[in-house]
């Protein structure tokens, strides 16, 4: 590959120590830059005024409901040990501040305040691309590609953890940029927050953990260089990340009664993403967990409930350690690996193929959905994954020959590490979100190199790196593993809920008939039809759903509850007592079943003084 000359590329200094992003920054540029930041604004507001008229907007469903219900607790001072240590706390204590100075607005804030975040996070893709590349008006471009990208801004709007903590991801690689600016260790102190970053990151989402190793490799690296004792500074950083683990050891305390360095799902999550079954998309559990009174994820008491039925028929006594839980799913899915280890090396590739397949595989709610029902802002930004991936080796030939090559080892080191920590568990397009931005930057310097290329007008080079573009376009907008995208009847159920729990009942009966029109075998969807129907006085018709459930479905207590509420509105108290009955059997402790049943003996004058 050529070298690229130095005037071609723009750069201020052909030395890697001497670079200033200050020189960098001619008048024309800064008022790129401007413009770059306003349209960010701009675009987020945008999607928030088009976001208010979603059923959707500020109303939590599944893992929303979930940092929801967590963050209100932390604020009202609740008990957190419903939570058990499963999941950081960072995000829910994020939340429950916001809560605390809002008030009622507490979610609507929430999502302005991470549309926020996305405006900072493209002012960091440029700074992060500018000190990559040398180059101010690349990092301008890298910010558009991050800025102008539909997914990314689709989740800023979303109560979830990902645009918080790509946020923290991205804060964390900014801050790398600095002990990277030359090929001599910096301070201890920039070390040591380095480390202390990368591990609040991690208690947003604990797979970052496994960038840690970059400090001991490039540590080593310099060493074996220089020989010089200084050159082992980098091992300082992991000082700072002990140091906050150990503080947020004690707060995961709050919610598990004990000391815990991280959260403790990842042994489900391995179960679930690497199963016999498992497409490495969605992960489902093996059989339904159903919460009682107070909500709980799903998959957590599916992990609880089945470690405890294998402990009790094993004749051990289980633990309420999360910790343990973890352990004892990592231990039964390497068992099971063992029996058939091929299958499990086939579904590895499988998931690496995902990883770079444009598709944004859903695990709530569907980028596609959104953008072919919802939104015609999401639909109509122009960058999509496929559009970084292509120019990424690009921007890596661009970077390798005349940029900071210590930072393009710390961006690759991290898409590398990143990847492979997502691979391990399974695929989602919101797992992918925390790649954009480093993404984005290389993508930049991918678009100058090819821009550069055209304007040489050297016929080779142009047709090589056109190849390249157009087949890994190609590769990525390619189903290469044949993977079935699910429908759009999720999708519907969930717009239902939302439209459900707004007392938008007519609109509610639309979006589940449509749901279930694609899929009828989730028995959610059919109780959710029936307490639709319920709400509307339709009480024959919501009667015969959840009958129809209870023959299929008789250790739900939920269908009972609910079959004895449509019971007795029609007047046939006898059935709907013995409805009741059926439910408490179910879940003796459900306090509305109990009051329901109360409340039946004191109208049909069945309770005896």
């Amino acid at each position: 590959m050529p070298r690229l000359e130095n005037n071609k590329l723009e750069t201020c200094s052909s030395s890697n120590d001497n670079f200033s992003l200050k020189e960098s920054i001619h008048h024309k540029n800064f008022n790129l830059f401007c413009y770059l930041m306003l349209f960010t604004l701009v675009v987020r507001l945008l999607y928030f005024i088009e976001h208010i008229n979603s059923p959707f907007f500020a109303v939590p469903i599944l893992d929303q409901n979930y940092y929801n219900l967590f963050a209100q607790r932390i604020m009202t001072g609740g008990d957190l040990g419903l939570f058990s240590g499963y999941r950081s706390a960072l995000y829910p204590y994020f939340l429950s501040l916001i809560y605390r100075f809002s008030g009622s607005y507490g979610i609507e804030v929430s999502l302005l305040i991470q549309h926020l975040f996305g405006v900072i996070t493209v002012f960091m893709v440029t700074l992060i691309s500018t000190r990559l590349f040398r180059n101010f008006s690349i990092g301008i471009l890298s910010g558009f590609l991050y800025a102008f990208a539909g997914p990314a801004l689709f989740f800023e709007g979303e109560l979830l953890i990902t645009s918080f903590y790509t946020f923290l991801v991205t804060t964390t690689l900014f801050l790398h940029t600095k002990i990277c600016k030359t090929a001599k260790p910096t301070n201890i102190i920039t070390w040591i927050l380095c480390g202390a970053m990368t591990a609040i990151a991690a208690q947003a989402r604990t797979n970052i953990l496994i960038f840690l190793s970059f400090y001991p490799l490039y540590a080593a690296y310099l060493f074996l260089k220089s020989k010089n004792i200084r050159s082992l500074l980098p091992l300082s950083a992991l000082i700072g990340a002990v140091f906050v683990m150990v503080i947020f050891g004690f707060v995961n305390m709050q919610q598990s009664g004990r000391f815990h360095l991280i959260p403790s799902a990842g042994g489900i999550n391995f179960y679930l993403g690497n199963k016999p079954g498992a497409d490495g998309m969605i992960p489902v559990q093996d059989t339904f967990a159903n919460y009682k009174d107070t909500y709980e994820d799903s998959v957590l008491l599916f992990a609880r409930q089945e470690y405890r039925k294998d402990m009790l028929k094993k004749a051990q006594e289980p633990k309420e350690d999360p910790s343990a839980i973890s352990k004892y799913w990592f231990k039964r899915t390497f068992n099971t690996l063992r029996l058939d280890p091929f299958s499990w090396l086939r579904l590895m590739v499988k998931k690496t193929f995902l990883i770079f397949w444009n598709y944004e595989i859903p695990s709530n709610k569907s980028f596609s959905f959104i953008i072919e029902n919802e939104s015609v802002l999401l639909k109509f930004l122009p960058v999509r994954w496929f559009i970084l991936f292509a120019f990424v080796p690009l921007g890596v030939l661009m970077a390798r020959e005349s940029g900071n090559k210590n930072l393009l080892f710390l961006l690759i080191f991290f898409l590398v590490s990143y990847i492979i920590s997502i691979v391990i568990f399974h695929v989602s397009g919101r797992f992918r979100i925390p790649l954009w931005p480093a993404m984005a930057v290389l993508a930049g310097g991918g678009l100058r190199n090819y821009w550069l290329i055209l304007k040489q007008g050297k016929i080779k080079r142009i047709l090589l790196f056109s190849a390249t573009i157009i087949l890994l376009s190609i590769f990525s907008l390619t189903n290469l593993t044949r993977s079935k995208t699910p429908s759009f009847a999720r999708d519907y159920w969930f717009r239902s809920i939302a439209n459900y729990k707004t007392n938008n009942y007519n609109s509610a009966l639309q979006d589940i008939e449509e749901s279930l029109k694609l899929d009828d075998s989730d028995f959610n969807v059919q109780l959710h039809y029936g307490n639709i129907l319920i709400a509307q006085e339709n009480y024959n018709k919501a009667r015969d759903i959840f009958q129809e459930v209870s023959t299929h479905y008789p250790r739900l207590y939920l269908v009972w509850n609910n079959l004895g509420v449509t019971q007795e509105a029609m007047g046939d108290y006898e059935m709907a007592y013995r409805s009741y009955l059926s439910a408490i059997g179910l879940h003796s402790e459900s306090i509305k079943t109990l009051e329901n049943l109360l409340l039946l003996e004191l109208r049909a004058d069945m309770f005896e003084l």
